[in-house]
């Protein structure tokens, strides 16, 4: 999906097309001497540059678009990005992300509306920043393949998500099936002679730990005894009904024939990547080790928080922060009856009921949904990837239709000890689903509520995440018991945050941490290794929540006012929102 995975990678693709189908609308005029392009120019541009992120990319069709024929694009295929092997030209392709923003000079910026000029802003700063990627070919090119988020991780989610709506979609999961073996090899020959040879290589034990996921999804199920891909294959063919029963077991066949194709690609790179570690340094290197680690960090955490605030600033903001809602959460903490906790509550059953309370009680503070959008449907995370997913996710739902199916993914094999309601207010209604949902309803320009903002995202879910303690249902202990538990959770986020930044951007050593005060309290070998593998991703959880409850704080009016304000600006730096609420 292009808010997703990848996106930069998918991205310069989509330049490329914007130049082509654009090129008339956005150079034309001043070459013919027709003056600056006015807002209805800029609608047209931002609905060319939407469409264009779709071109080629039938996945992120099925899951994003109800409509994708309104828009010209009919049976797109599926298909998984490749590695760039030259530096130049990944570094040319990246600098047209640059041009769209040069482009947007031609717009009059002063005559445009204050949505026009809204949306101006976050498109130009969106592309603006991306562009600065392509000053980092060797580190911004290292997630093909990885134990928390490369494609060798996300490759199932995304066929278990993908629905059959058309005959298309049929072919188009076989296609992709089909592709993993390709694409594993080249995610393999890039580490061996692109990343290795010029030092951006990973850990003896990160090539190992990838090795044993790639194992456990080569595994045949015992019960079924077929590959779990197969079987949710059959699942969603046996839900279709604009298929012939020839076309049926034509597409079994095909399928059988693509999930052989999956399990030798896993069986594979975990033979490559298990010879790769032979070889490989014992310890991986942070950012900070890298001659340009820190630069790169810079404009990854700059990425992820959505602020221009710099790392230093934002460190010492977080530093104040952690210890003002440690002593918040320590004070309630100590009202408690010795010994008492909440019992964990994250059951499929569970999160629905913690759904229907929020669901109840949330136009009390925040906007009320358009009544076209659908409650939320829960899906289970096929047992086969909970290991290696997150105790719960909201997939955003289709952005061309309001009566589009909102889903959230429950892992039941990995609820991480989670009383539930909190998961399910960051990842449902008011959160994420509330967020995404209300903005495309609002009338939003199709191309913003594609654009990714996730220290936005991040920072709201978190942001009503602890809001949401005033809604919670039980005694008055268990009441204070939860507050005081979401306290220290917003705490543990900004402490996450500062861990990060200790090891991606100021350096310190696992016995620096292992010794700090504060820092010791948490951190592990496993969490050292997370760190580095997913450099400033905290930031968008933990200096998001920051950013969002500092708004709060400089805005004057009633929460209601407040949390419809974020809304409708929608996904945009909290420089660029803090001018618009």
């Amino acid at each position: 999906m292009k808010t997703m995975k990848n996106k930069r990678i998918i991205l310069v693709v989509a330049v490329v097309l914007l130049l082509a189908m654009t090129a008339t609308t956005l150079y034309g005029c001043n070459l013919f001497g027709f003056g600056l392009l006015g807002e209805a120019d800029l609608i047209a541009v931002m609905n060319d540059l939407a469409v264009s992120m779709f071109v080629g990319d039938g996945l992120s069709i099925n899951i994003l678009l109800e409509n994708p024929e309104a828009l010209g694009l009919f049976d797109q295929p599926a298909q998984l990005p490749m590695p760039i092997f030259d530096k130049a030209t990944y570094e040319s392709n990246m600098a047209g992300l640059g041009e769209i923003v040069e482009a947007f000079k031609q717009f009059d910026y002063d005559k445009l509306s204050v949505v026009g000029k809204r949306d101006y802003d976050t498109v130009v700063n969106y592309f603006n920043t991306y562009s600065k990627y392509g000053n980092f070919y060797y580190l911004d090119n290292r997630d093909y393949i990885g134990v928390n988020n490369g494609w060798n991780v996300m490759i199932p989610l995304y066929l278990d998500k993908l629905a059959f709506k058309t005959e298309n979609d049929v072919k188009n999961w076989i296609s992709l099936a089909e592709q993993t073996e390709t694409a594993f090899k080249e995610y393999a020959r890039f580490e061996k002679e692109v990343l290795i040879p010029a030092g951006y290589g990973r850990s003896k034990s990160t090539y190992l730990d990838i090795a044993v996921q790639c194992d456990l999804m080569a595994e045949i199920d015992t019960e079924t005894g077929e590959h779990f891909l197969l079987t949710l294959f059959k699942e969603k063919l046996n839900n279709v009904g604009f298929l012939t029963s020839d076309q049926r077991d034509d597409y079994l066949s095909k399928a059988n024939l693509a999930v052989n194709k999956v399990i030798f690609a896993y069986q594979t790179l975990s033979e490559e990547v298990t010879v790769l570690a032979e070889t490989a340094p014992e310890e991986s290197k942070p950012l900070s080790a890298y001659q340009e680690g820190k630069a790169y960090y810079e404009l990854l955490f700059l990425d992820n928080a959505s602020t221009s605030d710099s790392v230093d600033m934002a460190y010492e903001n977080l530093k104040a922060a952690f210890n003002e809602t440690l002593a918040e959460a320590r004070a309630l903490q100590a009202q408690l009856p010795d010994g008492f906790t909440l019992e964990p509550k994250m059951s499929m059953e569970d999160l629905k009921g913690y759904y229907n309370i929020l669901k109840s009680k949330y136009t009390e503070d925040f906007p009320a949904l358009s009544e076209d959008i659908p409650d939320a449907t829960f899906h289970k995370v096929p047992e086969a990837m909970s290991e290696f997913y997150n105790p719960a996710a909201y997939f955003k739902s289709a952005v061309d239709s309001n009566s589009a199916p909102e889903t959230i993914y429950v892992n039941e094999g990995n609820t991480g000890g989670y009383v539930g309601f909190d998961i399910i207010s960051h990842e449902g209604i008011p959160g994420h689903m509330l967020q995404h949902a209300y903005f495309k309803s609002s009338g939003a320009n199709m191309l913003r509520t594609l654009l990714g903002y996730t220290g936005y995202a991040e920072g709201w879910a978190s942001y009503v995440q602890h809001y949401s303690t005033k809604y919670y249902e039980g005694t008055e202990t268990e009441k204070l018991a939860y507050e005081a538990e979401s306290l220290f959770t917003k705490a543990s986020m900004y402490l996450y945050t500062l861990i990060d930044m200790e090891i991606n951007y100021y350096g310190r050593t696992k016995e620096y941490l292992s010794a700090h005060e504060v820092y010791s309290l948490i951190f592990s070998d496993y969490m050292y290794e997370y760190m580095i593998a997913n450099p400033a991703v905290y930031s968008s959880y933990g200096y998001g929540n920051y950013k969002m409850e500092a708004l709060r704080d400089a805005f004057e009016g009633t929460d209601l006012e407040f949390h419809t304000a974020v809304l409708t600006v929608g996904p945009t730096t909290y420089e660029i929102l803090a001018r618009y609420i």
